[in-house]
């Protein structure tokens, strides 16, 4: 029972957790304390040391699994190990809660636009030596391929630059939320194929994509804000096109309101 249940205590009334809820909060602190890889520790000292039955322990231990911040090893030297959730997991997870909740794509396209803003804004304040080798690394790899229409080449790179971009912008919370909403709009829009067959638009995007990297690399935070900003309503713009030729139900009709989100200097506003 993970209900809270209350002791009087002194004439008092005092909280006292549940067993489960006890298990469940010690072992996400103690998994997450953990580096990724190395033992929590094994089932009897963990039950030992949270002095809570076995059933107890197991049934909030196959919670935290769930939620991939452990795992199970078997045999000699087995036990419980810590590991993380993989973030493509959870923006996915995320994007079906969405989908579930009947979220709006435009809803998902407007919000879009001020989280890219502000994640290459950040990448272009992001002085990090290694993280501008690899950068530097991605452009060299991208030149080479120059405006070629190969369709899964293109794809490549561009989940590669949404890693890098992730990663450059030093903050877990528009990496998620970035992550979720884009795979929101892959899974809602599947007969909406941007690029295929599309070389004009793979071309169009690969050089706008490059010109944002080159911003970034010279920490021009303004210009890289100001492309984002274009590549972001040119592919809504795509995106509405083809839904709206592709619908059995008529035009896909939508206005975005694309001034009001985001103004001065690409930053999030509360405008």
């Amino acid at each position: 029972m993970s209900k809270d249940l209350e002791i009087k205590s002194n004439g008092k009334k005092k909280k006292r957790e549940a067993p489960l809820s006890q298990v469940l909060k010690l072992l996400r602190a103690k998994a997450i304390s953990t580096p990724e890889g190395e033992s929590i520790g094994s089932e009897d000292d963990l039950i030992n040391e949270f002095k809570v039955s076995r059933p107890t322990f197991r049934s909030g231990a196959a919670i935290v699994s769930q939620e991939q911040l452990l795992y199970v090893r078997r045999g000699p030297g087995g036990g419980y190990f810590a590991t993380r959730p993989d973030p493509s997991s959870v923006s996915h997870i995320a994007a079906i809660y969405l989908q579930s909740r009947r979220t709006k794509l435009e809803e998902v396209l407007l919000a879009i636009e001020p989280i890219v803003i502000e994640m290459v804004t950040l990448a272009a304040e992001n002085r990090d030596p290694d993280m501008q080798a690899d950068w530097l690394s991605f452009k060299e790899e991208d030149l080479q391929h120059g405006n070629e229409s190969q369709y899964v080449a293109f794809f490549e790179a561009q989940q590669q630059y949404g890693q890098l971009l992730g990663r450059a912008c030093n903050n877990k919370v528009l990496e998620l939320f970035y992550g979720t909403l884009s795979e929101f709009v892959s899974i809602t829009t599947l007969d909406s194929h941007l690029f295929w067959e599309r070389a004009d638009r793979i071309s169009s995007h690969q050089d706008t994509r490059s010109k944002i990297v080159d911003a970034i690399l010279e920490s021009d935070s303004e210009i890289a804000a100001v492309l984002a900003r274009r590549s972001t309503r040119t592919l809504v713009s795509w995106m509405v096109e083809d839904l709206s030729r592709n619908s059995r139900t008529g035009p896909f009709s939508v206005e975005f309101p694309f001034d009001a989100l985001v103004e001065k200097g690409g930053r999030l506003t509360d405008q």
